[in-house]
């Protein structure tokens, strides 16, 4: 499988991405604090990654291919959701219900 290759091959570079997220100091074991702003940048990052690289996301026959729609998908569902939504969606994976994401990908497509 094609796919395979290329997300282990980019796993590692998204995690250390997301483990960049500041807060921690050289030397301590902590984890960085969790903001506002980061947490918003950890979930778009992780719905794009979702995006991309899950086989069961069928962006249609969008001629714009499958990056600019999952970028543009993981950008207006972040606008919908409050600090505390992205920080459960990046440690549980789960979307808050009031979200609209199949209305979101459908105007993402076009």
């Amino acid at each position: 499988m094609p796919h395979a290759k290329h997300f282990l091959a980019v796993l590692p570079v998204v995690l250390l991405l997301a483990a960049c997220g500041g807060g921690a100091e050289l030397g301590t074991t902590s984890a960085p604090a969790v903001t506002d702003k980061n947490a918003k940048e950890a979930a778009r990052l992780k719905l794009i990654d979702k995006c991309m690289f899950d086989p069961a996301t069928n962006v249609g026959d969008s001629k714009k291919g499958k990056a600019p729609v999952c970028q543009c998908y993981a950008q207006n569902v972040v606008k919908q959701m409050s600090a505390a939504d992205a920080a459960s969606y990046v440690s549980s994976g789960g979307l808050s219900w009031s979200i609209r994401s199949d209305e979101i990908m459908t105007a993402c497509r076009r």
